[in-house]
């Protein structure tokens, strides 16, 4: 869920007016600022599914040969080479 409050007409924050036409310009800038932050102090973009994605993906099959097979080949193959030579299919 989502708020944005007026702080000088608002003080209580009783009423959010996220959504609301008159804020649209101050609700993109605000929604933009985590990525320009992240580009401006070079963190890298965080791919890691959101809590439940993954679960659903692998459900559904989703990421390679199928399933959670498949999610374990990439893990392994993403890890040290010389230390996981004898878990590869």
């Amino acid at each position: 869920m989502r708020e944005l409050f007026d702080l000088k007409k608002d003080p209580k924050e009783l009423t959010s007016v996220y959504g609301q036409p008159e804020y649209a310009d101050v609700q993109k800038e605000l929604e933009a600022e985590p990525e320009r932050l992240r580009q401006e102090l070079k963190v890298p973009e965080d791919k890691r599914p959101l809590p439940g994605e993954k679960k659903a993906k692998l459900a559904e099959g989703e990421g390679g040969q199928g399933g959670v097979n498949s999610s374990v080949q990439e893990l392994v193959a993403s890890m040290d080479p010389e230390n996981t030579k004898e878990l590869l299919p």
